[in-house]
């Protein structure tokens, strides 16, 4: 799949700025007996990254998660959080 995202830019000390920006794949459809997310690695795919001549991604990260949430506490969802 491809996927398109934004995030919220501060551009106080322009054209020096740094951004940190996050993306969260997951499932809230299906726990984690019924779906498994096991990345290959903990760095994305950027394959398919539009390069822009305006910024650069210099680090991008992921982590898996194993969640519970206030209203199903004996169920685990699994969801994996890019951060670039």
């Amino acid at each position: 799949a491809i996927f398109k995202s934004y995030c919220e830019i501060i551009v106080t000390h322009f054209p020096f700025d740094e951004q940190n920006c996050s993306m969260k794949l997951g499932t809230w459809t299906y726990d984690s007996s019924v779906v498994v997310i096991n990345p290959e690695s903990d760095q994305p795919d950027l394959s398919n990254f539009m390069e822009s001549g305006e910024w650069v991604i210099k680090e991008a990260r992921g982590w898996k998660h194993n969640v519970t949430y206030a209203c199903c506490l004996t169920t685990h969802y699994l969801d994996i959080t890019y951060h670039f």
